[in-house]
Parts: structure tokens; sequence; C-alpha cells
């Protein structure tokens, strides 16, 4: 899938529930209001297609740092390592905006992704532990991002939907745990793409395909009208 797809966003896929946003506006060279606050996206390979120029405004800049197959864990690792996150200047990040634990969902499971609505080779006890691994690793990777830029407010992204229900119960339960965490934190908050919006899910909470890629049997990778979606919603949070 092309990079370019954030730049080259139709006006008819514009999430009507925020304002408009212009995926293409790029980033100016000069600032009329002096430095710019940095907005981060931190992610798995949900992120990879997202453009630094069409998430960047006159107001503020934007860096992007995906790391493709990575759990919540790896993903703490690997920006941690990153050597193009440790040049950022902390003091100019005043948001995180973090999409992680889809990655995690198969490994709770211990089921193939071909195998769908299947709970197979693991005991519900082992399931609870992997489960709680997953909300320690939430934790974690809160703290560290808060520790990397303590003025900053940490965004997390509930986990976009699946088509399978086994998968759809555990995400449900990992979001609320992502919500329920946000709100016993001044400096977190929870950005729902579903919560008064269904950007990918529709009222009855099945998953709108048409906005995910075809390729595997429960892919959660989105497409390109997917990719726009996300990134209209995103580049709005950002920017209030």
């Amino acid at each position: 899938m092309s990079n370019d797809v954030t730049i080259s966003a139709p006006t008819s896929n514009t999430d009507t529930h925020s304002p408009e946003i212009p995926i293409s506006q790029t980033n100016s060279s000069s600032s009329c209001h002096g430095v710019k606050p940095i907005t981060v996206y931190l992610s798995s390979s949900m992120f990879s297609p997202l453009k630094e120029g069409g998430l960047s405004s006159n107001y503020q800049d934007a860096k992007v740092f995906s790391y493709p197959g990575a759990t919540v864990e790896n993903i703490g690792i690997n920006f941690s390592k990153d050597c193009q996150a440790k040049m950022v200047d902390t003091s100019r990040v005043t948001k995180v905006i973090v999409l992680c634990g889809s990655n995690n969902i198969d490994s709770i499971l211990q089921s193939p992704k071909h195998q769908r609505n299947l709970l197979i080779g693991t005991a519900a006890s082992s399931r609870a532990d992997y489960r709680e691994r997953c909300h320690q690793d939430i934790k974690d990777l809160v703290m560290q991002l808060h520790h990397w830029a303590p003025s900053a407010r940490i965004k997390l992204v509930n986990i976009l939907p699946r088509e399978s229900w086994s998968r759809n119960d555990l995400i449900s339960n990992i979001n609320r745990f992502i919500s329920g965490l946000a709100e016993n934190h001044r400096f977190m908050d929870y950005v729902s793409t579903e919560r008064d919006r269904n950007l990918f899910s529709d009222k009855n909470g099945y998953r709108k395909s048409r906005y995910f890629s075809t390729k595997g049997t429960d892919n959660i990778h989105l497409n390109a009208l997917g990719i726009i979606r996300l990134a209209r919603h995103l580049k709005h949070i950002a920017h209030i």
C-alpha cells in the first residue's frame, strides 16, 4: 500500500463528526506562532501509511513512529531504541497518540488467524493470564511515554474491530481497560473511533469491512479509504 494515500483524501470520505482538516495540508517551513508543538503518533503497522506532512499543519508538527508486527511490549522496546525518537525535542511534544494491542489479540487467544471464532490450544486461565499481561504492558507503555515527555497528553486509541466474535469480545475487554486507565490518569485520554462516530463499525457493532484490507480472513489493516478516515480523525484529535 502506498504511503501517499493520506495525501490524496477525497472530500466525500471526510469524517462528518469532525471539522474539515485537509489531510493534504503540509507543514509550513516557518510558523507565525514561533516554535511549533509536536504531536507524536505511535503504533505498530497501523500507522505505517500515515505521512508526517499530511498530519502536520501551520500550527503543529507531526512525528510518526510505527513498528510492524509489534506487540504492546515491543512497541515500547522499539521506541526506546529508535534513534529518530531520541532526536525529538520532548519539550515541544504536547500530545502522543497511541494505537496499540492489535498484535496481542491472537497471542492472547493462541489461535491462528485462519481459525476464526475458535478458542483452541489454551485453557481459559491461560487466556486470562495473557490478557492481564497485555493490560500491564499497556500501563508500562503509558508510563514510559509519560516519563519521556512529561508535559504531553497521552491519547490512547481503541483497538479497531475485527470480523470474528471471539476477537471482538477480547478487543472490547482491552478497550474497556484502556478507557478505565485513562479515567484514572490526569495526563491520559481515551480516543474512540466508534463512540458517537462509528467510523469502522455500525450501530449494531458489525465491522464496516469496506474500510479494511481484503487480504486474509480477519485482517486488521485498513485499506486506502480506511486510512484516510483514520488519518482525518487523528489529525482532528491532535488539533483540539
